[in-house]
């Protein structure tokens, strides 16, 4: 996003980075893993509504970067304090729920 903001910085389009927690979209469904969601306790959905009305703010405030909700915004400020770290326990939780 970085060099693409860059590459398009006198062009009057601006580059925001969206970043939402599970929205409920058909995506897993459609990426082939219509169970991704099962057993991971209560996992909150964003809303596709809400999702895109964060978005929309996002663009409003041109903002470089949205972080949408609370689950979202604690997911990346861990991964900016220990990176890594999230990929390792999705890794993780992935290979135990294979067993």
């Amino acid at each position: 996003s970085k060099a693409l903001r860059k590459d398009l910085t006198h062009s009057g389009v601006h580059v925001v980075v969206v970043c939402p927690p599970a929205v409920d979209t058909p995506f897993f469904q459609n990426a082939g893993r219509p169970d991704f969601l099962k057993g991971r306790g209560r996992i909150p959905i964003m809303s596709a509504d809400a999702a895109a009305a964060g978005l929309l703010r996002a663009v409003d405030a041109r903002a470089r970067m949205a972080v949408l909700g609370p689950r979202a915004r604690a997911l990346h400020l861990a991964d900016r304090l220990v990176p890594g770290l999230i990929d390792r326990l999705q890794l993780w939780r992935e290979l135990r729920g294979s067993r």
